[in-house]
């Protein structure tokens, strides 16, 4: 960010304590999550934080830093991230100090589907929001979002998530039952997702995507992706599918089958 080099010097001979620094860092990080406007006036965000201006630009460099991001000043505006970036300022808030369920509720539940959403369409896949279908028992399902590039369907689930491992098995096992309730009806609904119609094979895969993790996982057989590393995933997902759950189906077969037909759920 230009100009900052200048502003540490001066906060450095103002004699503000590392302590002081660190706190301003996470009031800047919520700051900047809370608001939803393209850009900021550096005087009057610094004047309602209750600092110099300089300290504040100190603070905001090290947010970035701590988040992994690209700040943007102009004169006497930051622009705020977007998209990719503030799923990284909202993690980094959480590494700052708030607690998982302040930053969450900081960004958005659409804001984030939304993102994993255009991610998966920027790799190709067609995708619907919101999925609704019902099992071939009648039951009605809903999954966040359903994303299909020849031969893979993705069944995404997207979790403001940082709890245990056991408490993450539970949103997997019902992110199974949708999986197997989806492959077990494609023959009876494949009108609902007409991009997949002339398919000779499909493989379903389930997929949690997670706000507050670090790293990639595979938790009972079912992978489990930070959002700031969504894309990634997407691209690699061909080449491992053999080592994760999924359901293969036949969508071109769907006229000739009973709608009693049981799809064989693979496990590796």
């Amino acid at each position: 960010m230009s100009g900052l080099k200048d502003s540490r010097n001066q906060t450095r001979t103002s004699g503000a304590s590392e302590n002081s620094i660190n706190d301003l860092k996470l009031r800047v990080a919520i700051e900047l999550l809370k608001n939803g406007e393209e850009s900021l006036e550096i005087a009057r965000v610094s004047k309602k934080l209750g600092v110099e201006e300089a300290l504040f630009l100190e603070a905001i460099e090290r947010v970035w830093e701590a988040a992994g991001i690209k700040g943007n000043r102009l004169g006497t505006r930051i622009f705020l991230p977007s998209g990719e970036d503030r799923l990284k300022l909202a993690v980094a808030a959480v590494t700052l100090g708030a607690t998982v369920e302040e930053s969450a509720r900081l960004l958005s539940w659409k804001e984030f589907e939304a993102f994993c959403a255009k991610v998966l369409e920027e790799n190709g896949y067609t995708c619907t929001q919101e999925f609704r279908f019902k099992s071939i028992q009648r039951k009605r399902f809903e999954c966040d979002i359903l994303a299909s590039k020849k031969p893979l369907v993705v069944m995404a689930d997207c979790k403001h998530y940082a709890g245990k491992v056991k408490g993450l098995r539970a949103v997997i096992k019902k992110q199974m039952e949708r999986v197997s309730a989806l492959s077990k009806s494609i023959p009876t609904m494949i009108r609902s997702i007409p991009e997949i119609i002339d398919w000779r094979e499909a493989l379903v895969v389930p997929v949690i995507i997670t706000l507050f993790q670090q790293n990639p996982s595979i938790i009972d057989d079912v992978p489990v992706v930070p959002g700031f590393k969504l894309n990634q995933f997407i691209q690699e997902l061909p080449s491992y599918t053999d080592r994760i759950t999924r359901a293969l189906v036949h969508p071109m077969n769907q006229e000739r089958l009973p709608k009693h037909v049981l799809t064989e759920i693979h496990r590796r």
